[in-house]
This record gives structure tokens, sequence and C-alpha cells, in this order.
């Protein structure tokens, strides 16, 4: 709860400042990037105080996951390179990114992912 009314508060702040000083969309969307910084920060120093679990162990737990994603992200960078119509363009950067993040789960042997198959296998298996 303390972590979400943290984060909820500074968005506000930093959605805020962004907007009414900067007046770029592009500034907006960096501050959120910082509010979930500064969110995450403060919710690792709270786990490491009452579950000791150190900020360390939990960058070792993020560190695969934010790997993932910054590597789809450079794929979907990549793609947007591509001189074609926009609306190709954006159908072409979503695909590439659904299939990139899905390929580099099946190849880490990414835990969540598995999970996730094997509910929706298992929702299938129900409804026959």
């Amino acid at each position: 709860l303390f972590h979400e009314i943290v984060g909820s508060v500074l968005s506000v702040v930093f959605i805020a400042i962004s907007a009414f000083y900067f007046k770029s969309v592009e500034m907006i969307a960096w501050s959120y990037v910082v509010v979930m910084l500064v969110g995450t920060l403060i919710f690792a120093v709270a786990m490491a105080y009452c579950f000791k679990y150190s900020v360390f162990e939990m960058a070792c737990d993020y560190l695969p996951y934010l790997l993932l994603s910054l590597t789809m992200g450079g794929a979907v960078l990549l793609v947007g390179q591509i001189q074609v119509p926009v609306i190709m363009k954006l159908f072409l950067q979503i695909g590439v990114g659904v299939a990139v993040y899905i390929i580099l789960s099946l190849l880490f042997r990414v835990r969540e992912f598995k999970l996730v198959i094997d509910i929706i296998k298992r929702k299938k298996a129900d409804e026959k």
C-alpha cells in the first residue's frame, strides 16, 4: 500500500511538473520512468528493512527481465527505422516485440512465462 501511495503521489507531481514546465510528451514519458525508478528504489529499501530481502538480491531478480525487455525494445526500435507507412510500422513493431519477448522467454526458460503458458493450457483443457 505504501509503495502504491508513494508511486501515485510521485507520478502526479512529476507528470504535472513535466506537463507545465517542459510541455513535452517525451518529457512526460521520461518523468514516468523516473517515478518508477524512484518508486522501485523506495520499495526495495522497504523490503530490505521488513523482510531481509536485500536491494542487491532484488536487483539480481529484476536484471534478467530488464535485459529481456531492453532487448525487445531495441528490436522494436530497429524495426521503427524501416521506411513503410505508419500503420504498417506499428503492426510490425508490435509483432516483432511480441515475437522477440516470447522467443527470449522460451530460450532463457523464464519461469513466469512457463507458468502463464501452463495456465492458458489448463483453461483450454477446462473448456473442453
